[in-house]
């Protein structure tokens, strides 16, 4: 999956991408939230940075790893990111940390593939699960993924890993 991210073109990225932007959109406009967790792409992963440009009255937070802790810290579209853990652009300023973490918090987790029953593959390391799980077990959690990530057969996970509540592709939005 992750090479068949990278390889990607260009031109059909910036499609896809796209396309992946207006169905989040269209599933936010109809809820009632107030903060998102969000990331900067890396890695061939879908990029919805854009999305922080059109909600610019909610509050968006970036992951950043610090001690083996996923971390999330207040940003904008505008906000200075930095290199931070793996090569992951973070935001430059850690003033602000994610406090309040409840129904009214979404939080759009990557992943390299997704199963239709709501279960993910990240990159190995827990980091999204042990923060959804120790963490963030209210908030609404959303898959983010190109439809080719979105897999018909159910992925291996283990116990500690955290389903979610709905993944958001280029073609669908996969409700659990």
């Amino acid at each position: 999956m992750r090479s068949k991210r990278l390889n990607i073109s260009k031109e059909e990225r910036i499609k896809k991408n796209n396309s992946l932007i207006k169905n989040l959109k269209i599933f936010l406009e109809n809820l009632n939230w107030n903060r998102i967790c969000i990331y900067r792409a890396s890695d061939g992963e879908p990029d919805i940075m854009e999305i922080s440009s059109i909600f610019s009255d909610k509050e968006f937070y970036f992951p950043v790893i610090e001690k083996e802790e996923l971390l999330f810290f207040k940003a904008t579209f505008e906000s200075h990111f930095v290199k931070g853990s793996f090569g992951i652009l973070e935001p430059f300023d850690k003033s602000k940390s994610l406090e309040i973490i409840d129904e009214k918090t979404v939080i759009c987790v990557p992943g390299v593939a997704f199963d239709r029953e709501g279960g993910r593959i990240g990159r190995g390391k827990g980091y999204y699960d042990r923060f959804l799980f120790n963490k963030a077990s209210s908030a609404l959690k959303i898959g983010i993924a190109y439809e080719f990530q979105v897999v018909s057969y159910t992925l291996p996970i283990k116990s500690s890993d955290v389903k979610m509540n709905l993944i958001i592709t280029d073609k669908n939005i996969w409700k659990f």
